[in-house]
């Protein structure tokens, strides 16, 4: 195994934080609001052009040679510093996902804006694909409900926003838009500018539950920095989270003279972002982000943040690639406490040294693909110990491709690295789902952009393993054609597995080049681990994922007792683990006569008291042998994920779900959480028998999806 270095500066004592609230609000509800007019052609897309200055330009295209069409074709590769032929990926059954998709649709059509830069979200009930300044709502099997321009989105705050629209000088894009797992929201994030006002928004869209249909709310954020005369503008936004804020990063340039500033990162707590009546929402601001080696830092990724709260973590998480050609090193940060944040510095060096990307050729024509200007870190996410890049890069020898770094947070060392070889690679559409487990190995599906076949034969504009381009790419000329930013990826909360989206070369028009967005779904595999859990049994991967996670080791001897009820004692290690691990000190005085020190149950027990999650079943009692029902596994459930937050002040459906969990049961909001957030689907139609004992199989669903996916 190759070895990497690293090493650690502490507290960035030169990052300056300063704070801010929003100056503007305002509603969207997908059943009421009208569909205002749209401004045709009034919109513009933001125009990036590389950060890099004219001397790392060109140092960059010394280093990087754009790699020649006539090669003699070779199939496609993951190259690891692990292993250096691993297999392509392997077949469903032992794979975190499966080899290919089980559901696959047509995204949002050509916009009036190009480049497209697809992004996407996946809830329990709904697939969200923004694609410039259009929002799309998709059922699960494909078909879209809802199609909306960004400026009906924001009707009301367009003339605050873009008093020159009518003279074409309003930029509104970067759209991202993610599922935050944690609490059921839905968040987009994008940037708004009037060029001739010389103005700079960011603006922030949540939703109001875990539903499209819930309503959303949105915010107006100043992000036009005023220094004296020094006036500076927001550019390619960026949006991460973790248990406690939402992460926004973005560019900085100044106005007029487009100098590059350092980049700043936005935190907005959830306590208020996802306050109900809430009419402003402050934020805090981190600057001052540079490299070890003094050199500017071109973006900042935030980590998207995964997994188990209460396992000992960083913080939250962001990472920025070098602009230095041949650098060897990617920077970390954590951000400590959003509240009061502060940033710390660990330089993860020994990389294999990359630059910028070159473009990519594509079939039957001269024009090259544009696959990103800079060597952008431009998906991250983090999962119990360990976070995971990926970057538009190139290499030497391998000049556009995407690599992939593996970092053990705890050690500040690098696990591994792995990157695509033999032919064009660009744009990661990623994800890490629960089935990848706590192993160094990347999920066996890596989804890209390409113009590369699996034979290693040139193809036009593509999706590796999702949709292949149709025809030539070439929009702007001869000249290098531009082909969007980023693509999207997502895990799916309810059933696991990965959304990924990406652009295509679809058939010109009239001798004009199209391009379509797909939509594609890659269910999860595990591999069994126990033998009374059959492969056919629905719950079969969500047993797994629980034992591979440590949450339960079964009943004995290898076997998982499904049907088994669960009883109050080990539905408090079950949920106690679900957040924990074992990494946790209980309260040693007991608080329950029936729970002494003695009892094999005893630290969990304390541990759910000690969060409120339970009180117990008297006054005094825990009743640990007693069985859990579905309204008491409900209860625990979302108190354990909501009640460090919202206690039990959390939002939820007011229209019962059920028949048999009436408005005034004390239960009520409990289960219309739990249903809301796609956990169950109830007992029977319409039904949750709320009375009905939770078996051991059962359980294994709530909690993965409740806490791991």
């Amino acid at each position: 195994m190759r070895l990497f270095c690293c090493f650690m500066l502490t507290v960035s004592l030169w990052a300056e934080v300063t704070s801010g609230v929003s100056v503007r609000a305002s509603t969207f509800d997908p059943a009421t609001t009208p569909r205002g007019t749209v401004v045709a052609g009034k919109t513009k897309a933001p125009v990036h052009r590389s950060l890099l200055t004219p001397e790392q330009q060109a140092a960059q295209e010394a280093f990087v040679k754009p790699r020649s069409p006539e090669r003699t074709p070779a199939p496609p590769r993951l190259e690891s510093s692990i292993d250096a032929q691993p297999a392509r990926a392997p077949a469903l059954g032992g794979s975190p996902l499966a080899d290919a998709a089980s559901i696959s649709f047509e995204g949002i059509a050509q916009t009036e804006l190009l480049p497209p830069s697809p992004s996407i979200a996946v809830g329990p009930d709904d697939v969200i694909e923004v694609v410039n300044s259009r929002i799309a709502r998709f059922s699960r099997d494909g078909k879209m409900t809802d199609s909306v321009h960004l400026q009906q989105w924001f009707q009301s705050d367009m003339p605050a926003l873009c008093p020159s629209s009518s003279q074409g000088a309003c930029i509104l894009g970067d759209v991202s838009v993610r599922y935050d797992q944690y609490h059921g929201r839905f968040v987009m994030i994008l940037q708004a500018r009037d060029e001739l006002a010389d103005n700079s928004f960011i603006l922030v869209s949540v939703s109001n539950g875990a539903t499209y249909a819930s309503g959303w709310k949105n915010w107006v954020l100043e992000a036009m920095d005023v220094n004296g005369p020094v006036r500076s503008y927001a550019d390619f936004p960026q949006v991460g989270l973790d248990d406690q804020a939402i992460y926004i990063t973005m560019v900085r340039f100044r106005s007029f003279f487009n100098s590059l500033l350092t980049p700043k990162v936005r935190i907005l707590l959830k306590a208020d972002l996802y306050k109900a009546g809430a009419t402003a929402l402050p934020y805090k601001d981190l600057t001052g982000f540079t490299n070890a080696d003094s050199s500017q830092v071109l973006t900042l990724q935030p980590v998207h943040m995964r997994g188990r709260t209460g396992v000992a973590g960083p913080g939250a998480l962001l990472i920025n690639a070098s602009g230095m050609a041949g650098a060897d090193y990617l920077t970390m940060w954590r951000i400590n406490n959003p509240g009061n944040p502060s940033a710390a510095r660990t330089t993860l060096s020994g990389l294999w040294k990359y630059g910028a990307p070159a473009p990519a050729a594509q079939l039957g024509t001269i024009t090259l693909l544009f696959t990103g200007t800079d060597p952008d870190v431009l998906k991250a996410v983090y999962r119990e110990g360990v976070l995971t890049a990926a970057q538009n890069v190139g290499f030497a020898d391998e000049p556009t491709t995407v690599a992939y770094t593996r970092i053990n947070v705890a050690s500040n060392s690098v696990l591994s690295q792995a990157r695509w070889t033999n032919g064009n690679f660009f744009f990661p559409a990623f994800d890490v789902p629960a089935t990848t487990g706590p192993a160094v190995t990347l999920p066996n599906k890596l989804i890209t952009g390409t113009t590369t076949g699996a034979d290693g034969k040139l193809t036009y504009g593509g999706i590796t393993d999702v949709k292949a381009g149709e025809d030539v790419y070439r929009p702007s000329g001869d000249g290098q054609a531009r082909y969007g930013e980023y693509f999207g990826g997502a895990v799916d909360p309810v059933n696991g597995g990965m959304w990924v989206t990406g652009e295509y070369a679809k058939p010109r028009l009239s001798g004009v080049s199209q391009y379509g967005t797909w939509v594609s779904y890659f269910p999860w595999g595990t591999t069994p681990l126990y033998s009374d859990v059959s492969t056919a049994s629905p719950f079969f991967d969500a047993v797994n994922v629980l034992g591979l996670w440590g949450i339960t080791g079964g009943c004995g001897a290898g076997i998982f007792c499904p049907g088994s009820q669960t009883t109050r004692s080990q539905m408090a290690a079950f949920v106690v683990r679900s957040i924990h691990g074992e990494k946790f000190t209980p309260p040693s005085t007991p608080y329950f006569t029936d729970v002494p020190a003695t009892h094999p149950q005893f630290a969990y027990i304390q541990k759910l008291r000690e969060l409120g999650i339970t009180q117990g079943c008297t006054a005094t009692k825990f009743c640990p042998d007693d069985t859990v029902t579905r309204s008491q596994a409900a209860v625990f459930v979302i108190r354990a994920k909501f009640g460090a937050l919202f206690g039990d002040n959390f939002t939820f459906p007011s229209t019962a779900y059920f028949s048999d969990v009436g408005t005034g049961d004390p239960r009520f909001p409990f289960v219309q959480k739990l249903r809301e957030l796609g956990v169950t689907q109830g007992c029977a139609s319409g039904r949750f028998c709320p009375e009905d004992p939770v078996t051991r199989e059962q359980m294994a669903v709530f909690l993965v999806r409740a806490f791991l996916n």
